[in-house]
């Protein structure tokens, strides 16, 4: 009996025992910054002239001598140079449609004509525009156009490397004794976008 009894106490003993752990740990922690895309021009395409616009205060072409005495069969040239700001990120470049008032009949937009093409150099002239093959918007194109086909251009981050666009207006010949003594101011947006190499 004794036996059984003590038999009995050292399960219960055995019933009741619990064992310990240690714990212990490590962290990390980091921070994060979100990359910046921006993005300037220049009339000249030279090293100083570079800086951002907006819709509202825009850069002023200089055209070609022939901008305020166009006549039939003649075109005016300028040039227009994009690239990314120190620090920005890669993306592209690309030309939209060019905003002018549609509305008024007696614009000169209504008879001009326009193209874009890419220079290696910064003179942009009848040339050099004709010698280039890097076409952005075709030659002949209206200024009425509005889904013109267009392509985008590569540009490079850090300001690394310079896009140089020359635009050519043109009047066409034929009958256009109405457009003698009409204006327009067309403006261009150069939409520019960041893109990430994979």
């Amino acid at each position: 009996m004794r036996a059984l009894l003590a038999s009995g106490l050292v399960l219960g003993v055995g019933s009741t025992l619990t064992l310990s752990s240690w714990n212990d740990s490590e962290y990390i922690e980091t921070e994060i910054e979100a990359g910046t895309f921006m993005f300037e021009g220049s009339r000249t395409g030279q090293e100083g002239s570079f800086e951002a616009s907006s819709e509202e205060a825009a850069h002023a072409l200089t055209f070609s001598s022939n901008a305020g005495q166009m006549y039939p069969g003649s075109s005016t040239y300028a040039l227009f140079s994009v690239r990314t700001q120190s620090g920005s990120l890669g993306g592209t470049s690309q030309v939209q449609p060019p905003q002018w008032d549609r509305e008024n009949p007696e614009s000169l937009g209504h008879y001009l004509n326009y193209g874009i093409r890419i220079l290696e150099g910064t003179t942009c002239n009848e040339e050099t525009f004709a010698a280039s093959a890097q076409v952005v918007v075709d030659s002949e194109t209206p200024l009425l156009e509005v889904e013109p086909q267009v392509t985008e251009q590569v540009l490079a981050p850090d300001a690394q490397e310079t896009v140089n666009y020359c635009i050519e207006l043109a009047l066409p010949v034929g009958d256009n004794n109405d457009a003698q003594g009409a204006t327009v101011a067309p403006q261009w947006e150069f939409l520019g976008t960041s893109t990430v190499d994979e």
